[in-house]
């Protein structure tokens, strides 16, 4: 589209439908201008998607809409011709209904009209309807609406006229993402993971092998939300028209002000989103404004936004400045009001991205380029007009450069029946929130994607567990969105390994344990740890091995649980469940004097710590003589300083609690 400066007509063929405010200005022979925002709404061309209705059952219910595209709503249907028997048209729905009485093939001249102004747009067409007894797919075509990342309810597809049981299958195309259909009962299932218009052929078997075909349209509409991210100022006794955005849900939307006060002079039309007048007071306000759709119930949604009504003065409108990409095209376009034509415009201070440049117009304000490099980059801009005094106004902008949204994750960890399982995709750049999605394949039974975090949680079902391959989507928040995409699997342990032996044998307190762990079945090499519970203190087990080792502190009954994964693909997993009795030692402690001092006290002990931290430089006795001090002579005497301190000095227990950990916290008391 292009505007003719010298006589202000919009002229030029849309290559696109949209719905966008612009901003005129006019000059006169002296200079002066004036301002206007409006509103330019670009339809589609009114088209027919097909010139064929689905085929109709004789003596069942039918009700098909004439699939168009393009346009603006309300639209006028009319025909002329005839209609197979018991059929009739909705003029303004464009449903054709009823239930047709014999088999016929009947040709109409479809007539529709739009409410495009200033004139409106008209299409006519044959368009050609058939009615059977055969085997035809009853369910209409346009299939109810769906809210993205929202289970829907499940329902089945309807097929008569041959004989049943039936078969279902895609024939062109693909469901969904994130829906199932059955095959044997036609029941569509699931949670749709993307949004937009779906077309998908399923094709139905009868008993007698024959097929019926039938092209289905399915609108998938995603959460709705207020786009628009901050409102322009205003100027006071000055003409203000703004329009809010909405994004998602079920058109058309409503508008109304939810909390706090528009500025005096201006009001929220509740059928376009547009906030208009002429505001007759300077001050700051703040609001709330909410939208909702047609969906049933309604979705809704809210934003706060602050604007400020100034002076009748020169002033810069623009609020902000998009997000850009590193390495792809920008522009960003900085505008200002009032004041008197033309503006100087200046980078008053910061700097701008690497790549981006300034160039202007006599009232604008350009920044274009490629940025090169990421991050936040914050600056003023200057604008002064061409009064004598001039008149100048500075305005803080930040353009936040993003590279496109990653995956991180290369690889998830395998799932186990019966276990809880947890694991996260991890994304970087882009821009948060990001928004997660399984476009291809599933995820195991039981296991469920958290959209919002890429959290991947469940209980894998024993007797269902299997294996799966999917493809993970990310999204980012930024305007123009990011997306990525990776193949991934979540493999399950589909064989059980039996762990040997059967009873663990006993233990004895403060005496050295060891036993062997074996396997049958598997493939090695195997990885050993503790899938429920804890050892005993200061047992061990060796993840390489599955050797149980050390010396037990503590006596009494133990219970815990082994897991071994073997090297196989898909890795196969054997759990035992054990019970260790340690039998108490009541054997008198012997206790070193370490510092030669005459009595076993405290230093000892922090001097025995010492060296099995490896603090260097340290003087040490063992019965006065320089030897090594072995880690179950600092638990007897930590034992005996306890036991034999604790009620006539419990201070230094106090201090032993203390400084125990800050010598090194890898040991654990």
């Amino acid at each position: 589209m292009q505007l003719d400066i010298s006589t202000g007509h919009i002229t030029g063929e849309a290559k696109s439908a949209s719905y966008q405010s612009i901003v005129l200005s006019v000059k006169d022979i002296d200079g002066r201008t004036a301002y206007k925002d409006m509103t330019l709404e670009m339809v589609g061309l009114l088209e027919l998607i097909s010139q064929t209705m689905p085929t109709g059952l004789n003596n069942s219910f039918y009700s098909e809409a004439i699939r168009m595209t393009g346009g603006k709503a309300p639209f006028t249907f009319t025909y002329t011709g005839q209609l197979p028997d018991g059929l009739v048209l909705d003029e303004k729905t464009g449903i054709i209904s009823g239930t047709p009485e014999s088999a016929s093939y009947n040709n109409i001249l479809i007539q529709i009209t739009d409410s495009t102004q200033p004139q409106t747009q008209s299409l006519s067409k044959t368009i050609g309807i058939r009615t059977t007894s055969r085997l035809t797919i009853t369910t209409p075509a346009i299939l109810p609406h769906v809210r993205k990342g929202k289970t829907i309810n499940p329902f089945n597809l309807h097929a008569g006229g041959g004989p049943s049981p039936y078969q279902w299958q895609i024939a062109i195309g693909h469901i969904p993402y994130g829906l199932q259909l059955n095959p044997e009962t036609g029941l569509i299932t699931g949670t749709p993971v993307d949004s937009g218009n779906m077309v998908m052929t399923v094709q139905v078997s009868d008993q007698n092998s024959q097929t019926a075909q039938k092209e289905f349209l399915w609108h998938i509409y995603d959460a709705l939300s207020i786009q628009t991210q901050l409102l322009p100022d205003a100027a006071k006794d000055i003409v203000y028209n703004v329009t809010l955005y909405g994004k998602g849900g079920l058109p058309d939307y409503a508008w109304k002000l939810k909390n706090g006060q528009l500025p005096d002079g201006l009001q929220l039309d509740s059928q376009t989103g547009r906030i208009y007048g002429t505001p007759t007071r300077r001050s700051p306000f703040t609001f709330s404004i909410q939208i909702s759709d047609t969906d049933s119930p309604p979705q809704v949604a809210e934003k706060t936004f602050t604007m400020e009504v100034l002076d009748d003065d020169l002033y810069i409108y623009t609020p902000d400045l998009p997000t850009a990409r590193i390495n792809q095209a920008y522009s960003g376009l900085i505008e200002a009001k009032l004041g008197m034509p033309p503006y100087e415009w200046h980078l008053s201070s910061g700097v701008l991205p690497d790549g981006l440049s300034m160039s202007s117009t006599q009232n604008m304000l350009y920044i274009s380029g490629t940025p090169t490099t990421t991050g936040n980059f914050l600056f003023d801009i200057q604008v002064n007009d061409s009064s004598q005094p001039g008149r100048e106004v500075i305005k803080s902008y930040a353009i936040q450069v993003i590279d496109t949204v990653k995956i991180d994750t290369t690889s998830l960890p395998y799932a186990a029946p019966g276990e809880t399982y947890l694991s996260a995709i991890k994304v970087f750049d882009g821009l948060p929130p990001y928004t997660w999605a399984v476009i291809g394949g599933q995820l195991p039974d039981d296991l469920v994607l958290d959209t919002k975090t890429g959290q991947i949680s469940g209980i894998i079902n024993m007797q269902t567990a299997a294996s799966q391959e999917f493809t993970i989507r990310v999204t980012d928040s930024a305007q123009p969105e990011s997306m990525a995409e990776k193949q991934m699997a979540i493999y399950v342990f589909e064989k059980s390994i039996t762990i040997q032996p059967e009873i663990l044998p006993g233990a004895i307190q403060r005496q050295y344990f060891e036993t062997d762990l074996q396997t049958d079945g598997g493939i090695g090499p195997f990885h050993w740890s503790v899938s429920y519970g804890e050892l005993p203190g200061w047992l061990r087990i060796n993840p390489e091995t599955g050797t149980i080792c050390g010396k037990p502190i503590q006596c009494g009954d133990y219970d815990f649980s082994i897991k071994v994964i073997d090297s196989g693909t898909p890795v196969n997993m054997g759990i035992k469940s054990y019970r260790l009795e340690i039998q108490c030692d009541n054997t008198p402690v012997l206790v070193d004097d370490l510092d030669a001092s005459g009595t076993i006290d405290l230093p000892d002990i922090i001097i025995a710590l010492q060296i099995m931290s490896g603090i260097p430089a340290v003087d040490y006795f063992l019965s006065d003589s320089e030897e090594v001090v072995s880690m179950d002579d600092v638990l007897r005497m930590l034992e005996y300083y306890l036991e034999n301190k604790y009620v006539q000095n419990p201070g230094d227990v106090n201090f032993l609690a203390f400084r125990v950990p800050i010598l090194n916290p890898k040991w654990e008391f």
